[in-house]
């Protein structure tokens, strides 16, 4: 079955790791999305609660360090070479 899912172990489709760049594209995606969301949280709670851009401001420096967190911890991961 060509179409079944495979869990995070499983090799690529292709048989081969992905390019470089696919790895540095998904990473630079969850760095914005991980700063964005939290920034976009803090913005909806300082509107609810109206504490000015207080917590707008929280949520993006708290968003920057979880993506700067999770950037380091991806880069020390080992592509796997077949």
């Amino acid at each position: 079955m060509s179409g079944a899912l495979r869990g995070p172990g499983a090799p690529p489709a292709g048989g081969k790791d992905p390019e470089p760049w696919v790895h540095a594209m998904g990473a630079g995606a969850e760095l914005a999305a991980t700063i964005g969301v939290a920034t976009a949280g803090g913005y909806g709670l300082d509107g609810w609660l109206k504490t000015g851009p207080w917590l707008t401001v929280l949520g993006a420096v708290a968003g920057t360090a979880i993506a700067f967190y999770r950037l380091i911890k991806l880069s020390r991961i080992k592509p796997s070479r077949r």
